[in-house]
């Protein structure tokens, strides 16, 4: 699939799953929204730049976590900004600004602007991770630091394995995980030096739950990135699919429900600071 075709897939799918990407199916979002927001450490009046907020989970941590930070969101999804300024509405958070911007060029954004940014699990969207990298980096200020987000290798097996079989067997092929070029520490190392910064840092974090039952796993499916490609299933073939993989989902099940694995990687490195 064509680059940008696949933005155009990729920004149509978290459109259409904007309303229920908050569903409790999907609580490792704000568990390691959480944990991001400790690793950036923000700080009283420091300008921070959340990029791919999505609806607003990382931003909405940090600003929990500071108060008095200011944070700008951003995102390429209307829908998606649109629940992120409804959630801080509710929270009453008045901290946060949300504004439409697409990686890798990131628009208007200016150049030398930020303290810190951050990116929950967006990075490896980008066919050139190094690129959407440095196009951050140009937004922070000499010294600035910046927090990523990706999945461990482990992570959604087998269960996503088994989905994408049984999918597959419907005539779609799902396209690459994109994830997995940044699923160990050893990649989000390389990838933030390849991309100039320094003091480069890693750490791993364990967010796995269980899911009640089968259903629940639906739930993940149909309001994660997935449903793009059940979309692509008929009516008739919808639940056809479902009722199969759920029946074999259910070989998986036991008596505290269906073991979700999600290890989390964390990325933090540094722009080099102005000469002196």
């Amino acid at each position: 699939m064509e680059s940008v075709q696949f933005k155009q897939l990729i920004q149509k799918t978290f459109d259409s799953v904007a309303n229920g990407y908050d569903c409790d199916a999907l609580r490792f979002f704000p568990a390691s929204a959480r944990h991001l927001a400790n690793y950036l450490s923000p700080a009283a009046g420091e300008h921070i730049l959340d990029v791919a907020t999505g609806t607003g989970a990382v931003a909405l941590a940090v600003a929990h976590q500071q108060p008095l930070a200011r944070i700008t969101a951003v995102d390429f999804s209307q829908h998606m900004l649109s629940q992120a300024r409804a959630k801080a509405e509710r929270d009453e958070i008045s901290n946060i600004q949300f504004l439409t911007a697409e990686m890798p060029g990131l628009g208007d954004l200016p150049s030398d602007n930020y303290d810190a940014a951050c990116c929950g699990f967006g990075i490896f969207f980008l066919e050139d991770m190094v690129e959407g990298m440095q196009q951050i980096a140009t937004r922070l200020r000499p010294g600035g630091r910046l927090v990523i987000s990706s999945f461990h290798e482990p992570s959604f097996s087998p269960l996503v394995e088994l989905f994408v079989q049984r999918i597959e067997r419907y005539g779609i092929e799902p396209p690459k995980m994109m994830w997995k070029r940044i699923a160990s520490e050893e990649a989000v190392s390389k990838l933030f030096q390849n991309a100039g910064f320094t003091a480069v840092r890693t750490q791993k974090k364990d967010v796995s739950y269980f899911l009640k039952d089968v259903d629940e796993w639906w739930s993940f499916l149909w309001n994660a990135g997935f449903r793009g490609l059940l979309s692509q299933l008929s009516e008739d073939d919808l639940i056809r699919f479902r009722n199969e993989h759920l029946t074999e989902m259910g070989i998986h099940l036991t008596e505290q429900g269906l073991f979700l694995r999600v290890e989390t990687l964390y990325g933090l490195g540094y722009t080099r600071p102005s000469p002196s």
